[in-house]
């Protein structure tokens, strides 16, 4: 039997990421963000999916709970049954929309954006009737060329990098505000991101890091 070890550090309180005048310092901030936390030393995939299920969320190590009645920002886990997921009509615009985009081509004069309702929704074959139309350009507005031509999208084992931890940067700056003397140094970062308390496992579970990278005309 699989066993996790984990540590109680209890209820807490602090100063929130998210809300609070841009331009504050963090540490200036109320501590109005309240959650109920472990410390974990080692942590098997099957125990944190049953605990992401019930809305816990983990930093590094760290396992918590907010405590939604009473934080100030409450954060809800939005989880997909990808099986009985049925995309609206935004949702399908959206993908046709990416596509054109990503393909170089203009958009043909026959694509109305109608995906039609015949079976089930599959993007690979709505995509293969894209690849069908003709390639007449649109009599609408001017064919622009598309600030890209190719995305590539990886997961790749967690690693520390010098691209990634200014990544970091140049987003807690930008999101959270922080000044370059509040965002966390690289073994911050590193703790925060980088490690994890799951086990070796063969197969596929561990941390990974969802890449995407944008290949530009330019």
């Amino acid at each position: 039997m699989s066993m996790s070890l984990a540590q109680p550090l209890g209820y807490t309180r602090s100063s929130c990421g998210y809300c609070g005048a841009t331009g504050v310092p963090r540490r200036e901030r109320p501590n109005g963000s309240l959650s109920y936390g472990f410390l974990a030393a080692r942590l098997e995939p099957e125990h944190y999916q049953s605990l992401i299920d019930e809305g816990w969320r983990r930093s590094g190590h760290y396992v918590y709970k907010p405590d939604n009645l009473r934080t100030c920002c409450p954060q809800h886990s939005i989880r997909v049954p990808l099986a009985a997921f049925a995309p609206n009509k935004s949702q399908k615009r959206a993908v046709s929309g990416l596509y054109w985009r990503l393909s170089g081509q203009p958009k043909p004069s026959r694509w109305k954006g109608k995906w039609g309702a015949h079976g089930p929704w599959s993007l690979q074959q709505r995509l293969g009737l894209i690849l069908q139309l003709d390639e007449t350009p649109s009599i609408g507005a001017p064919y622009v060329e598309p600030a890209m031509d190719k995305i590539k999208v990886s997961l790749r084992p967690a690693s520390s990098t010098d691209e990634k931890y200014e990544l970091f940067r140049r987003y807690q700056a930008a999101v959270h505000g922080e000044s370059p003397s509040e965002i966390s140094d690289r073994s911050g970062w590193e703790s925060f991101l980088v490690d994890a308390p799951f086990p070796t496992h063969e197969g596929s579970f561990g941390l990974y890091h969802h890449e995407y990278r944008c290949t530009s005309y330019d």
